[in-house]
């Protein structure tokens, strides 16, 4: 990662990112941990091209389905920063998903702060998730003997498609991840159906 001249790689990048030693460090981490590998393995070499003509790379397109992915991290003492009547408060600064008290009828919840940008899809700079631990039971293996738990990677799709953009769709969508009620004792929604992943696409 460099850009043409004098400077060295990982100290030429742009004003307003971290300091270099900071990116270098996410960078090895991510190159252990193989995301790139598993980056790289979606991408495609085209068919050979005729004499004269420069063979090139194109990314291959979403499948209707995606399969579930998770990789625990590290936890967290911040917490975010929404009340107990899920509603937003101030912002600290740092997007937190974590556990507590929101309004009783509610599962889960997204809360984000943007920036106005003209002419551009408008400035993510804080996305808060909190899980209502405190009147709904999660699990993250629903059985046949499961009652009346929500599956919390399936809950944590749902809201992580807010995140990006999408909206909760009515009752004639309730085969999609985004359908605006959760279900019980199921991982259906763990991964994206058709309808998700034509509006993910559809997101400038």
């Amino acid at each position: 990662m460099g850009r043409p001249g004098s400077c060295r790689p990982w100290r030429c990048l742009p004003h307003d990112f971290p300091p270099h030693q900071t990116v270098h460090g996410y960078f090895a981490h991510w190159e252990g941990d193989g995301i790139f590998d598993h980056l790289t393995g979606h991408w495609a070499v085209a068919p050979q091209s005729p004499p004269g003509r420069r063979p090139h790379q194109r990314a291959q397109r979403l499948p209707d389905r995606q399969p579930e992915q998770a990789n625990f991290l590290d936890c967290t003492k911040v917490e975010a920063d929404i009340n107990t009547n899920s509603d937003r408060t101030d912002r600290d600064g740092l997007s937190t998903w974590d556990g507590g008290v929101l309004k009783n009828s509610v599962v889960a919840t997204t809360c984000s702060w943007t920036w106005p940008v003209p002419g551009a899809k408008n400035d993510l700079r804080e996305v808060d998730v909190p899980f209502n631990t405190h009147d709904v039971d999660f699990t993250n293996k629903p059985t046949s003997s499961c009652s009346n738990k929500y599956d919390i990677r399936s809950v944590g799709t749902h809201e992580a498609g807010h995140i990006f953009g999408l909206k909760d769709l009515g009752s004639e969508h309730d085969n999609l991840t985004m359908y605006q009620a959760s279900d019980p004792c199921t991982k259906k929604c763990r991964i994206l159906g058709k309808g998700d992943v034509l509006g993910l696409r559809s997101i400038n």
